[in-house]
């Protein structure tokens, strides 16, 4: 990978579904080497927390972002956070889609009444506060989706201008 960066071929190398130590130990070897370091990392994200995070993991290969990934992240001023599937496959605003198994959770209808008050406050959707949150967390991690129509590009893209008050963000967060 350092020989494809160093002849300009890829403009920088990044890693995706990978435990925290695995990307802090490559991340050193490549500085200890002189060779170009993961610049952004790409886990599975969203505003519910999904069972992964309680040690009950279902789908070993898409590792979902992690408090020690967030405390990792903040430290280093060269790593991006990319978080994929932040919208759940539309769970959060079609009733037509049930919540993805691993985030049917204990907690998730507390946090879904959460975010639908803020989107409420904010005249927003519940997945343009997802997005917002996302963006504006502490590192912010950006959201990697995918979608099926122009209104909902739209819709996503909007998210960006929508302005999150320190006691919102506070109030998602937790």
């Amino acid at each position: 990978m350092a020989q494809l960066v160093n002849q300009g071929d890829v403009a920088m190398v990044a890693a995706s579904n990978h435990a925290t130590w695995r990307l802090a130990q490559a991340r050193d070897l490549a500085r200890s080497t002189g060779a170009p370091r993961y610049a952004a990392i790409q886990q599975r994200h969203s505003y519910l927390e999904a069972r992964h995070l309680r040690g009950l993991v279902t789908d070993a290969l898409q590792l979902p972002v992690t408090p020690e990934l967030v405390d990792y992240a903040r430290d280093q001023d060269d790593l991006t956070v990319l978080g994929y599937s932040p919208l759940l496959g539309g769970a959060y605003t079609r009733r037509d889609r049930i919540l993805p198994p691993d985030y049917d959770t204990a907690d998730a209808s507390r946090r879904l009444n959460t975010l639908q008050d803020v989107a409420a406050e904010l005249g927003a959707t519940p997945n343009q506060v997802v997005l917002a949150w996302m963006l504006q967390g502490d590192p912010p991690i950006l959201p990697v989706l995918g979608v099926s129509t122009v209104d909902q590009l739209g819709e996503a893209l909007q998210s960006v201008a929508i302005e999150l008050a320190p006691e919102q963000q506070a109030l998602l967060d937790t």
